[in-house]
C-alpha cells in the first residue's frame, strides 16, 4: 500500500510539471502543431539540413563553372550544360531536392513522435485518474474499518 502511495504521487509530481514546462498537453492537431513547431525550432539536426540548404542555394554560379577546366571548348560545353539544366547546376539541384525531402522526413518523424507521447501521456493520465479512484476507495474503505474496529472495541463483551 505503501509503494502504491509513493508510485500515485511521483506521477502527480511528473504530471504537474510536464503540464507545466509545454503550452499545450492533450493530443488535439492544433496543440499537435504547436508542439511540432516548437521541437522543430530546437532540433539539432533540422537546424543543419537548414544551414546545408541555405549554403547549397547561395553557391549559385560558382558551382557551374570547374576552374581546373582550362580549356575554352571545355569551359564553353559546361557553361552550356548548366544554363540549359545540366551538368553540376542539375546535381546541385537534385541536392538541395534530397535534403529537402530529408528535412521533410524528420519534421514527419518527429511529429509521429509528438503523437505516440502525447498518446502514451494521455494514457498515463487515464491510470493516474483510475489509480487515484482506486486509491480514494482504498482510503475510505480504511476509514470505515477503523470506524467499526473503534465501535467494537466499546462495546461490552457479552
Amino acid at each position: 500500500m505503501l509503494l502504491f502511495l509513493l508510485m500515485l504521487t511521483t506521477m502527480i509530481q511528473i504530471h504537474a510539471q510536464t503540464k507545466n514546462d509545454l503550452p499545450c498537453f492533450d493530443t488535439s492537431e492544433k496543440c499537435v502543431e504547436i508542439l511540432t513547431a516548437q521541437a522543430v525550432a530546437n532540433s539539432a539536426e533540422i537546424k543543419v539540413l537548414d544551414q546545408t540548404i541555405k549554403l547549397a542555394r547561395r553557391k549559385g554560379w560558382t558551382q557551374y563553372i570547374d576552374v581546373s577546366a582550362i580549356d575554352p571548348l571545355t569551359l564553353s560545353v559546361q557553361v552550356l550544360r548548366n544554363i540549359f539544366g545540366g551538368g553540376e547546376r542539375q546535381t546541385r539541384k537534385l541536392a538541395i531536392s534530397q535534403i529537402n525531402l530529408r528535412r521533410t522526413e524528420t519534421v514527419s518523424r518527429i511529429r509521429a513522435e509528438i503523437n505516440d507521447l502525447l498518446l502514451n501521456a494521455e494514457n498515463a493520465e487515464r491510470k493516474r485518474a483510475q489509480s487515484e479512484t482506486l486509491y480514494d476507495a482504498q482510503r475510505s474503505l480504511v476509514a470505515v474499518l477503523e470506524v467499526s474496529y473503534q465501535a467494537a472495541n466499546f462495546q461490552p463483551n457479552e
